[in-house]
């Protein structure tokens, strides 16, 4: 004997389906990768680490439109006995960053006046880039201050960032990753679940 269905109320009486995005298991695994990295800090002996979450939409007819992918920034610093850092490394992954490999830039904390070293790319780096490594060794030999076992801590944050994710990416050595930045779709129609931020202009 069988029951008898319930009678559930439509949670979307219109005719039209709702808007679907679909996406590939890299995308999700490119996001949960990100998100994950933001869940705790890697803070530990010389090194002070500071993850920022930074939401990323799109605004479009007055309202915030879907996806709601991430973007996220990771400063790690590298301090001495006085808690001044000595060098910064600041890692910014924004899926707008359309570069081949990840971009070094270097320049002066206007702070500490201590070197920072940005790394800019749409993923985090997937190896130390060759010309911070040399720039750190550079720093090793002028100031003999250990300085290049931040560059060690560094590459330990990149294995840690893309070990294996269960049950769906099994390879340490090859996991799952987009070989481009992630797409970001465009909606056409408005998100229903959002407040207009303004009045769309006629």
């Amino acid at each position: 004997m069988s029951l008898p269905l319930l009678e559930i109320p439509n949670p979307f009486p219109s005719s039209t389906p709702p808007p679907f995005i679909s996406i590939g298991l890299e995308h999700d695994l490119w996001s949960y990768r990100l998100l994950r990295s933001l869940q705790t800090t890697r803070t530990e002996g010389q090194v002070y680490h500071e993850p920022y979450y930074r939401p990323f939409s799109s605004l479009k007819d007055g309202g915030i439109q879907p996806p709601f992918l991430i973007s996220a920034d990771h400063v790690y610093e590298w301090r001495d006995s006085s808690l001044d850092p000595l060098a910064v490394i600041h890692i910014s992954v924004n899926p707008l960053f359309h570069f081949i490999s990840p971009q070094v830039i270097s320049s002066t904390h206007h702070n500490y006046c201590c070197p920072v070293y940005h790394i800019t790319w749409w993923d985090y780096p997937r190896e130390v880039p060759y010309n911070l490594s040399e720039l750190f060794f550079n720093l090793e030999d002028i100031f003999d201050n250990g300085i290049t076992e931040f560059l060690y801590f560094f590459h330990n944050t990149i294995v840690q960032y893309y070990r294996p994710i269960s049950p769906s990416d099994h390879s340490a050595h090859n996991p799952l990753v987009l070989n481009r930045p992630p797409s970001i779709p465009s909606p056409t129609s408005p998100n229903p679940n959002t407040i207009p931020l303004g009045i769309p202009q006629q």
